[in-house]
C-alpha cells in the first residue's frame, strides 16, 4: 500500500529552493481528499513522517505544513520535530483567545509558525508577535496596491518574511523581488509533485489491542511488548514518535 504527499517548492530570491510546503493526496492523481483539512493533515503527518520521515521528502529543507483549528487546539504540530517544519495557520481559521494562546504555545516550544493566504486584514494583528513568515497571494498584493507596499514594509522590518504565492511569469517575480518580497512560490517557479511512497501499516486489531492494553487496570508491559513484536509497522512507527525530539525533550523536563 501506498500513501501520497504532494511536495511545491518554496524559492528565495536568487530562485533556489527554500523550503516545500506538503499537501495531502489521495493518489497519483494530484486532488484533495474526500475528508475534513484536520483529518487530512493528521493522515498526512502520520503517513510520512512515521513511515519515510518529513525530512526525506523535504531534503532536509523546512517543511511548511497546514494546520486547522483543531490540530492546533490540540497542539499536534507538537509531534514533529520544531527544526524540521513551520506550522502554517490556514485563512479559514477563527481567530479567538483560545486559538491565540495555542499558537503561541507551539511558538515557545521552539517552532516557526507562518500565516497562509494573508488579506491584510487587522484580525491577524494578534498574531503577528509571534509569526515568522507570511504567505500572501500575489493577486491580493495586487489588489492592495499602495497599502500592501506600505505593509510589505513594515513587516520586513519586524522580521516577518513575506512569501509570494501563486507567482505565474518572470515579470511578477521581479516586481514583488523590487517590492521587498523574500520567497515565492507558484508555476512559474515549480508546480506540486507527487511523492509517493509505501506506507508501513499497523493493523487495527494491534493498534485496538495496545489501546486496550495501555488502559487496564493491571497493566501487562509484557502483553504489550507482544503486540508490538508482531506488528512490523505498528513497531516502526512508535520508534519514529519515541524517538521524536520533541517527546524526548518534555520527557526530561
Amino acid at each position: 500500500m501506498f500513501s501520497y504527499v504532494a511536495r511545491q517548492a518554496i524559492y528565495n530570491v536568487e530562485k533556489r529552493v527554500f523550503a516545500y510546503e506538503l499537501l495531502f493526496r489521495d493518489g497519483d492523481s494530484n486532488c484533495f481528499p474526500d475528508m475534513s483539512p484536520d483529518e487530512a493533515t493528521s493522515s498526512m503527518i502520520a503517513n510520512s513522517h512515521l513511515t519515510v520521515g518529513i525530512e526525506d521528502i523535504t531534503f532536509n529543507k523546512l517543511a511548511f505544513i497546514n494546520f486547522h483549528k483543531d490540530t492546533l487546539l490540540y497542539r499536534f504540530p507538537s509531534t514533529l520535530d520544531p527544526l524540521n517544519v513551520v506550522i502554517e495557520i490556514v485563512e479559514t481559521v477563527e481567530v479567538n483567545d483560545e486559538l491565540v494562546q495555542a499558537c503561541k504555545h507551539i511558538r515557545d516550544l521552539g517552532y516557526q509558525l507562518a500565516l497562509d493566504d494573508y488579506d491584510f486584514s487587522t484580525k491577524w494583528d494578534v498574531f503577528l508577535p509571534f509569526i515568522d513568515f507570511i504567505k500572501v497571494e500575489v493577486e491580493e498584493i495586487e489588489k492592495q496596491g499602495g497599502v500592501a507596499i506600505a505593509k510589505i514594509q513594515t513587516l520586513n522590518a519586524k522580521g516577518i518574511k513575506i512569501i509570494a504565492e501563486k507567482v505565474e511569469t518572470h515579470e511578477q517575480f521581479e516586481r514583488f523581488k523590487a517590492m521587498g518580497v523574500k520567497l515565492f512560490q507558484g508555476y512559474f517557479l515549480a508546480r506540486p509533485e507527487i511523492i509517493r511512497h509505501r506506507d508501513l501499516n499497523a493493523s487495527l486489531h494491534s493498534v485496538t489491542e495496545l489501546v486496550s492494553l495501555s488502559n487496564s487496570p493491571n497493566f501487562d508491559a509484557k502483553e504489550v511488548v507482544k503486540v508490538i513484536e508482531k506488528d512490523v509497522g505498528l513497531a516502526y512507527k512508535l520508534m519514529r514518535f519515541i524517538n521524536n525530539p520533541m517527546i524526548n525533550k518534555r520527557q526530561k523536563s
